[in-house]
């Protein structure tokens, strides 16, 4: 039987995807939980959580109206996804950036962070899944 260069050429590409796919299943196996941290919203997080953290009097108020704990903004800081688009990062002296993630109790949080060297403050904090009235100002 001859081979054809058409069908040599699909053996290949067949091994090839073959490849590939086993790589990526393997991939995903080993480093599943785990985040590159060369991506930008990870470094960000990393470097907030290296510093400091205070909050605001307004955070602690819209806290404790909104029911959130300073463990559920910290599983935010810890896995959450930082909104570039939304986020002021090119302010001085302290940019300001925003988290968003969902804690293991359920809640949708969004936490305003200011940055600075070697503090970084939570501005604001709310959980955007459900509506509440605070007069915090």
């Amino acid at each position: 039987m001859l081979k054809t260069k058409s069908s040599v050429f699909f053996r290949r590409l067949k091994l090839y995807g073959f490849g590939v796919g086993l790589g990526l299943l393997l991939t995903f196996v080993f480093f599943r939980d785990r985040y590159p941290t060369w991506l930008p919203g990870s470094r960000v997080l990393e470097d907030i959580n290296r510093t400091e953290m205070s909050y605001s009097p307004r955070a602690i108020c819209l806290m404790e109206c909104g029911d959130i704990s300073k463990e559920g903004v910290q599983e935010i800081l810890d896995d959450g996804d930082v909104d570039f688009s939304a986020s002021d990062v090119r302010a001085k002296p302290c940019p300001s950036y925003i988290i968003e993630g969902e804690t293991k109790d359920g809640q949708s949080l969004r936490v305003i962070i200011l940055k600075c060297d070697s503090t970084s403050t939570v501005l604001h904090a709310i959980d955007f899944s459900r509506n509440y009235e605070c007069s915090c100002d």
